[in-house]
């Protein structure tokens, strides 16, 4: 006898007077699909979240292989080696198959970095293991690329890889052609075979699986589910129906001729039949060696920092229209160095900033942090406390105004729009009323062992370009190697996905704020450095620009993904934009109209270069 993996008896659930459930008996044993039917209102959403522990029955007793449980609970179902895929199937579409099926459950070594290779590895073993043999797709191919039945196949994977004993589908088939239905029954069927259960759930009986077990009722009386045994369906496969097979010829030609994947299109390399559902195309089958686009190493790069390319074209395609407009001034050093002297202020911003974006959030308190952290910097300095005091005073003071700012978006609820803007409002009027409009001059500090780690010159290169070309790398790992980008990025596309894989997105929307606050302290006291003065109004001319630099690198709006890199180039095009114009005879007056139109047009450009798949 097969081992029976949950046993719900006798369980009612009700809200009030309003009964959802009442005695509800049923079983699931290993290597065997079961069907729970019923009409909408009977109540299979309340069953699903007791069997997943999101909701505690009235009354009635739970069983795990046999024995009572107590104390059910979301982490105790897990631990049971049940999962659940809900009927949205819980995906992050812009990000890549990796990426989905280890959400919230990443492979990583020290310190939270990512074992790429072997999440790459582990997710090609799942995808052969449940039958997603198209050579199409890859695992770093993006969700939003996949059909409905394919992005089916991506969420039963993920409850595979969980170690999942029971995996339970809830309305996996709806919205989905004939073709699409096909390859979500083939997925079930090679999970069947390799020993593990599963629990799907309908509203009616789909053409080609049939259940054993039945809920009826649709009323709070009623909503009784029972075992309801029907003529040729007990001990049928899940291919046959009322006891008969179809042909398979029959149901190849049907899914031809008939609607095809979700909103009317279907992958153009899967066409199944009843046989194999993934089946191969004709080219396949004729023998044909097929590699991957993206096998090649250089199609491969451009593919995945497209975005940053694009805005690199832009860069270059503007410095040569200055070089051409005035070469002599181009061709000068001390051009390049001025601008170097300031580039990584922005540098330390825009990147933190990129993972806001990312995030689905906002922050325009930056340049408040900015003054505000470097005005503790120039009060330790000016007492006479050694400068690299000041500057762990001035880190943490930006962490501190980061979770304020986190906090209040996060936790209060607020709008990241409105609540940064009002903080950047309140922080910069309460440094103004404190020193009344005053500056403070730090002349020893050209003398201090900081400024000259942070802030000389070596063989007239500006060293604090060095510093920031750390930071975007680092960052840049940061965002594509470590469990925090990757939860970023989820959290960004698809919140309630990462919620229920287990990532606490409140945290991760706080520490990207925090982050933002660390940065803008560096770039406050970087600026300070370069100028041996603090301002009152430190860090208010970089609103404007330092947001341009993000959007115009090639990070979108919508939230979900971004690039690191790409917003660091986007703040190298911004630095040379004024410099260009002045340079090329122009007076000051174009270089807002230039600021304007480079940003449309890169925006415009990043537009019919990115996908978007929500």
């Amino acid at each position: 006898m097969a081992e029976r993996i949950i046993e719900l008896r006798d369980i009612s659930k009700s809200y009030g007077q309003v009964y959802a459930l009442g005695g509800v008996n049923l079983s699931v044993d290993r290597g065997e699909v079961v069907g729970l039917i019923g009409d909408n209102g009977a109540g299979k959403s309340t069953l699903i979240k007791i069997l997943s522990g999101v909701v505690k029955p009235t009354s009635g007793e739970i069983l795990v292989r046999g024995k009572p449980v107590t104390g059910w609970s979301p982490a105790r179902s897990r631990d049971a080696g049940i999962e659940t895929v809900f009927q949205d199937r819980a995906l992050a579409v812009q990000q890549t198959i990796v990426r989905n099926i280890f959400m919230g459950r990443e492979l990583t070594g020290w310190l939270g970095w990512l074992k790429v290779n072997k999440e790459i590895a582990e997710a090609s073993r799942l995808m052969r293991e449940i039958g997603f043999t198209s050579k199409v797709f890859t695992p770093q191919s993006i969700v939003g690329q996949l059909s409905g039945g394919e992005r089916q196949g991506v969420a039963i994977a993920r409850a595979i890889y969980k170690k999942a004993e029971l995996i339970v589908l809830d309305e996996p088939t709806t919205a989905l052609s004939l073709t699409e239905t096909a390859k979500v029954f083939h997925f079930v069927r090679q999970v069947r075979a390799r020993g593990r259960s599963i629990l799907f759930i309908g509203h009616k009986h789909p053409p080609r699986l049939r259940y054993r077990r039945s809920l009826r009722g649709a009323g709070p009386r009623q909503g009784r589910a029972q075992r309801r045994p029907q003529r040729g369906q007990i001990g049928r496969g899940p291919d046959q129906f009322h006891g008969r097979r179809r042909p398979p010829q029959r149901i190849a030609g049907v899914a031809r001729r008939g609607r095809c994947g979700e909103g009317g299109t279907m992958s153009k390399t899967m066409e199944p039949d009843l046989q194999s559902p993934l089946g191969g195309t004709h080219n396949e089958a004729a023998g044909k060696e097929w590699r991957h686009p993206s096998d090649n190493w250089l199609r491969g790069f451009i593919l995945d920092n497209r975005a940053a390319l694009g805005t690199l074209a832009v860069f270059i395609v503007m410095m040569a229209v200055f070089m051409i407009a005035n070469p002599i001034v181009f061709t000068t050093w001390y051009l390049y160095s001025s601008v170097l002297t300031t580039l990584p202020v922005a540098l330390f911003v825009v990147v933190p900033l990129v993972f806001v974006v990312t995030c689905g959030e906002i922050d325009l308190s930056f340049p408040a942090t900015m003054g505000f952290a470097s005005w503790v910097f120039a009060l330790v300095v000016q007492a006479g406390y050694d400068p690299f005091l000041g500057i762990a005073a001035a880190m943490v003071t930006g962490m501190l105004l980061g979770f304020l700012v986190g906090s209040l978006v996060v936790y209060g609820g607020l709008s990241s729009l409105i609540a940064t803007l009002g903080m950047n409002f309140l922080l910069r009027g309460l440094i103004q009323i404190i020193n009344e409009g005053r500056s403070t001059a730090l002349t020893g500090l050209a003398d201090s062992w900081a400024y000259k780690i942070f802030s000389s010159q070596v063989y007239g290169i500006p060293v604090q370009i060095f510093w920031a070309i750390a930071f975007v790398v680092l960052s840049a790992l940061l965002y594509n190697r470590h469990r925090f980008g990757a939860q970023v990025k989820v959290v960004g596309d698809n919140p309630d996905s990462a919620q229920q894989m287990g990532i606490d997105v409140k945290r991760v929307r706080v520490k990207v704020f925090v982050f933002v606050g660390i940065g803008a302290a560096i770039a406050g006291t970087f600026s300070v450095m370069i100028n041996f003065t603090w301002w009152p109004t430190a860090g208010d001319g970089y609103l404007l620009p330092v947001l341009a630099s993000v959007f115009v690198g090639g990070t979108p709006t919508w939230g979900g993904i971004g690039t690191v890199v790409g917003g660091a180039i986007g703040a190298v095009t911004v630095s040379f934009i004024q410099t260009g114009v002045v340079a090329a005879g122009l007076s000051g007056f174009y270089v807002q109209f230039f600021n304007g139109l480079i940003i449309i047009l890169s925006l415009l450009g990043h537009k019919w270069n990115q996908a978007r798949y929500r």
